[in-house]
């Protein structure tokens, strides 16, 4: 079942079908809690994949976000059938908001886009010998698609690896003009 998405004058509501483990409530989510995944395989291979960062920290990391833009926390309930998120807006958010919209999310797509290319290019440019790992904790972005980002600038003839991964270096080989001036800027500012 997809995500279902439903924006109204006052609020915005999330459902995603799932259930809680035996003995869990609603409570058990909003505190400290150890992480149970239903198929702990697929959640080591996220984890793994760079895809997810943490187990378990999930309700976490959107009450931090919503303290963070001092929104007010989501209500979290549970029906039998699924999830349902509700986020309050405040007052003054609710100007901005259309008359009711209701939308389905079927399939979630990431891609990067064409800034995060030129980000990358741009720290590779300033520090050779940086991982990976290094470009996506500055671009706060998984391993993963950074890697995919820099297996498509290496295919484009953009980028080029220079020796092994350990003890290499990357060679940027086509900045965009406002990739080159952006550089010129910052190094202006130091």
């Amino acid at each position: 079942m997809p995500i279902q998405i439903s924006v109204y004058d006052d609020k915005l509501m999330i459902f995603n079908n799932g259930y809680l483990h035996t003995g869990w409530t609603i409570n058990t989510l909003l505190e400290k809690h150890s992480s149970q995944p239903y198929n702990p395989d697929i959640a080591n291979t996220f984890f793994r994949a760079s895809l997810i960062e943490a187990w378990g920290r999930g309700i976490e990391k959107i009450q931090n976000a919503c303290r963070n833009e001092d929104v007010p926390l989501p209500k979290i309930s549970f029906d039998g059938s699924g999830f349902w998120l509700k986020f309050t807006f405040k007052e003054s958010q609710i100007k901005m908001i259309p008359d009711k919209v209701s939308i389905t999310v079927v399939k979630p797509v990431v891609k990067p886009g064409v800034k995060t290319n030129e980000k990358i290019l741009l720290l590779l440019s300033e520090n050779p010998v940086m991982s990976l790992a290094e470009v996506a904790h500055k671009l706060d972005r998984s391993v993963s698609a950074i890697e995919q980002a820099t297996k498509r600038l290496r295919d484009k003839g953009r980028l080029e690896r220079i020796g092994p991964k350990k003890g290499g270096y990357w060679k940027v080989i086509e900045l965009t003009n406002e990739t080159q001036n952006h550089r010129k800027h910052r190094s202006t500012l130091k």
